[in-house]
């Protein structure tokens, strides 16, 4: 009995891109995004933070398919 390995990146790739997609939303909900990786101090408040939010979201889905695309890929 062996594991096939040829779906574990795939599907990977799916829950890094739900987790951005999470991020985004917690953006939205918020109203409040954080912006660590850039610089700890600055934070997104309003609407700024929702548009950030919807853009963040955009990429986490678009992650999200190319995980779907390389998962139904023979």
């Amino acid at each position: 009995m062996s594991f096939n390995f040829q779906f574990l990146l795939p599907v990977g790739i799916i829950l890094v891109g739900l987790f951005v997609a999470s991020v985004g939303y917690e953006a939205i909900k918020n109203k409040r995004m954080r912006l660590m990786p850039i610089n700890r101090e600055e934070v997104l408040d309003g609407d700024a933070a929702v548009k950030a939010g919807k853009q963040t979201i955009a990429v986490g889905l678009v992650i999200t398919a190319v995980g779907l695309i390389f998962l139904l890929l023979p």
